[in-house]
């Protein structure tokens, strides 16, 4: 009963964009780490390629051996993802429902399921060598025997196109945020995933030219951190991928964060009480003996079932109330254009016990006299309302209408529980109206309801089939489990990633550590240029992060008429936390430069 009035069904069209977008991000991430591990395999075997050039093979033949690597890389790790996918959905499934606070459907498995993210995984690992089985196709002979480090792209080149990139994210960002054409849902989707990909390649292409400026700064620095920004500037054909990864599993966290937190803050500032703060609602089959039960009990001031006026099937009654005044003298209307005249769809015959649950004894003179009473979370005035029988036949000229005197009392709360009008029983007879069990019963308590009253009263709901209990007690504070579990899987992905980064610069580095070890260097230093290169690629990768990550989201809110809210613990974590982390896993995983045995039997070169 505590979950009932938050838990939902998943499967709207805002949570399938989201995860649309969630699942296109972590694509472009594999691709990116594994096109800067492709760069680094290059890099790696530039003298062994090499020679393969000089032996006779043609340049279309040295990128095939690549791009055979990531055919044979791409099948064994889709079949691996494919399986530790099926074997977490199912470890996770029994806790999906109170992590995400919605229910969702049970899991389905079929071949479109399987076939198509694995194939998706497979085009991405064949579009991560795509770029370095060019590099090895342009790559001059010598070049690659003499062991140098290829020329790098332009970091002003790649950074207009980051620019451009950018910039075409915001604009269809902007269109599918403020597409208002009917049925164009999934065209408005499209749009803002398109936009969070494109805004995260951008993003990530500005990389290499942010990566360039660090060579100038490292002068001013020390040793460990000088070498290190030296480093990864010049590495940029290795560093930018995986600062593109990282962004991207960091904002694809920011994403969800700024959506979540936002649909919540809507929600908390759009809620109304349904119920007065001291009372209880009973509902399902056995509301009525339950409920009798906990009006009796110590505690309860006593309690009423509900039940509600209506026509035969399929007929309905509305009562309008087309003269309403609101507490400043403008006439009250709804909708967008203030065109629509304010209508209550529920009414009760008035009796006492419903008066006291409202707390409106005092309104007994106005049903005496034969007005209707209606009941508003406003302050309104009508000395008139109109009923409405509907035959439910679809002709709306064919509905009666009757007018009768009314008084409005405001009472703070909303009618989404509680009847919203009180009709006196002469009236109710005249219409022709007939009563129908709401299955519902009110319990009032001589105290505010608190957590512990529910929870006693749902164990005593427990024991009728189909019966449950409710209260109003306020926006409750959404769990955040979710989110932090979200923040932390980002977090572990983003520092593996960093990690693997900084493996890879190791295996590059190891002829730098010989010449360090030559020139007197003390071991621990090596542990503070690992840091220290961890430091700037998370650091980096989480400031670029925040914008990609809430560019989308805003599309998507803005989309839905929804504020927006910053995410402060998701960008706090891609700012401070991420990089904290990645330095001290750096540091602890790290070794201090080995001494001249670990350099025996290595190739020149390596």
């Amino acid at each position: 009963s505590r979950l009932s009035g938050r838990i939902g069904v998943v499967g709207d069209g805002s949570s399938v964009a989201v995860v649309l977008i969630l699942g296109t991000l972590a694509l472009v991430e594999a691709a990116l780490v594994a096109s800067a591990a492709f760069a680094v395999s290059i890099r790696r075997r530039q003298r062994e390629l090499g020679l393969l050039g000089a032996a006779g093979a043609t340049p279309r033949q040295l990128a095939g051996t690549v791009l055979a690597e990531a055919v044979i890389l791409g099948a064994v790790a889709c079949s691996v993802g494919v399986a530790l996918g099926l074997a977490g959905s199912f470890g996770l499934s029994p806790f999906l429902d109170e992590l995400t606070q919605r229910r969702n459907p049970p899991i389905v498995i079929d071949a479109a399921g399987l076939v198509g993210p694995a194939l998706i995984g497979f085009v991405a690992a064949l579009l991560a060598a795509i770029v370095p089985a060019r590099t090895v196709a342009r790559l001059p002979i010598l070049v690659s025997l003499s062991g140098r480090r290829p020329p790098e792209t332009p970091a002003r080149r790649n950074l207009r196109i980051g620019l451009v990139l950018v910039g075409v994210s915001i604009g269809l960002t902007l269109l599918g945020a403020n597409l208002r054409i009917d049925n164009m849902s999934g065209m408005r989707e499209l749009l803002v995933i398109a936009g969070a990909v494109l805004g995260t390649l951008g993003f990530g292409a500005c990389a290499p030219w942010l990566l360039e400026r660090l060579d100038g700064l490292a002068v001013r620095l020390p040793l460990a951190s000088r070498i290190a920004f030296r480093d990864t500037a010049r590495a940029r054909s290795r560093s930018a991928p995986i600062v593109t990864a990282v962004l991207a599993s960091v904002a694809a966290a920011i994403t969800l964060g700024t959506f979540t937190v936002s649909r919540n803050a809507e929600n908390a500032n759009d809620w109304q009480p349904y119920l007065f703060p001291d009372q209880l609602m009973v509902r399902g089959a056995g509301a009525e003996s339950v409920g009798a039960d906990l009006a009796t009990a110590p505690g309860a001031l006593g309690g009423a079932a509900l039940s509600y006026l209506g026509l035969p099937e399929p007929g309905y009654i509305s009562i309008e109330i087309p003269d309403g005044h609101d507490a400043n003298g403008g006439l009250v209307r709804w909708g967008d254009d203030r065109q629509y005249v304010p209508q209550v769809q529920s009414a009760s015959i008035a009796t006492q016990d419903v008066l006291a649950l409202w707390q409106i004894e005092r309104s007994s003179v106005d049903l005496n006299d034969g007005k209707i009473v209606i009941l508003w979370n406003e302050p309104m005035t009508a000395d008139e309302v109109v009923v409405v029988l509907d035959d439910g036949r679809g002709d709306a000229d064919s509905a009666r209408r009757v007018t009768y005197p009314a008084t409005v009392i405001s009472t703070g709360i909303s009618n989404a529980a509680l009847p919203g009008a009180l009709l006196p029983a002469t009236v109710a007879n005249a219409l022709g109206l007939q009563t129908v069990d709401a299955q519902a019963y009110v319990v009032r308590l001589d105290h505010p309801v608190t957590q512990v009253d529910i929870d006693a009263a749902a164990a005593i709901a427990a024991r009728a089939p189909d019966t449950f209990v409710d209260a109003s007690i306020g926006p409750q504070r959404p769990d955040e489990s979710f989110r932090v579990l979200l923040v932390g899987l980002a977090l572990l992905f983003a520092v593996s990633v960093t990690g693997v980064a900084i493996a890879l610069g190791e295996a590059e580095s190891r002829p730098e550590q010989r010449t360090l070890l030559a020139l007197g260097a003390e071991p621990r230093l090596r542990r503070r240029i690992v840091a220290a290169r961890a430091a700037v690629l998370a650091l980096l990768a989480g400031v670029l992060a925040v914008p990609a990550g809430i560019i989308p989201a805003w599309g998507l809110l803005v989309s839905l008429r929804s504020p927006f809210v910053m995410p402060a613990m998701e960008v706090v974590a891609a700012v401070a936390i991420l990089p904290a982390v990645a330095v001290l896993g750096a540091w602890l995983l790290s070794r201090p430069i080995p001494d001249w045995n670990a350099f025996r039997n290595v190739r020149p070169g390596e």
